[in-house]
């Protein structure tokens, strides 16, 4: 890496975590000179960066969305059935975003996120074909995942409710869980299926490399 490319990704990562600290302070108007001069950078610099606010934003939720997936693989590494690691992600989703006025400007831009979010989902997918090619349950099959594959872009637009839930200080362990009993994302056995959900609340408070999300469940 040259010189002036790192300088270049230093820059770009000063601004989007100042525009990170600026939301969970809950200003809820920033602007390029607000996000300037809270990373010390020349007004200009912004520009260089980000064509407008509107791709700032989109920046900051690929950050929040990378966020949620690095603590789902992290989550995922001890577990060996690959369908309770979806179980897992999902609920690792349900409580990466730890600031209530992230939650809120994530709320605000519920669509952006969304097409991030799906555009994410890859290793989830490897993961349901992994069960599928190991035969991990005799009740799921390539049906289950197009059955998946159809639905997700319906219960994606749940995730704001969730948010309000953190924000309005509801257990989340219980908004999952309500979650489950509403959406079979799977269409497994409802019994199986909600076996699954509270292993994963289980898996998820025994990692000690999640001892930062353990307080929200």
């Amino acid at each position: 890496m040259t010189g002036v490319t790192k300088k270049s990704l230093e820059t770009r990562m000063k601004l989007l975590e100042s525009g990170l600290k600026l939301i969970e302070s809950g200003d809820d108007k920033i602007t390029v000179t607000k996000l300037t001069a809270k990373a010390k950078v020349a007004y200009g610099s912004f520009y260089a960066h980000f064509a407008n606010l509107g791709a700032f934003n989109s920046s900051i939720l690929e950050l929040a969305v990378e966020n949620v997936t690095q603590n789902g693989l992290l989550a995922s590494r001890k577990i060996s059935s690959h369908i309770l690691k979806v179980y897992v992600s999902y609920l690792i989703a349900f409580i990466s975003v730890d600031n209530k006025n992230l939650a809120k400007f994530v709320i605000n831009h519920n669509q952006l996120l969304t097409k991030l979010w799906f555009n994410s989902e890859t290793f989830v997918e490897k993961w349901l074909n992994d069960a599928v090619t190991l035969n991990e349950s005799t009740y799921f099959s390539d049906k289950n995942i197009e059955h998946y594959k159809e639905t997700r872009n319906y219960f994606f637009w749940i995730f704001p409710k969730i948010m309000d839930d953190f924000i309005n200080d509801k257990d989340l362990a219980e908004s999952f869980l309500r979650f489950m009993q509403t959406v079979n994302f799977l269409d497994l056995p409802y019994d199986l299926h909600m076996e699954y959900a509270n292993r994963a609340i289980k898996a998820v408070q025994k990692d000690s490399n999640l001892k930062h999300l353990w307080n929200k469940l």
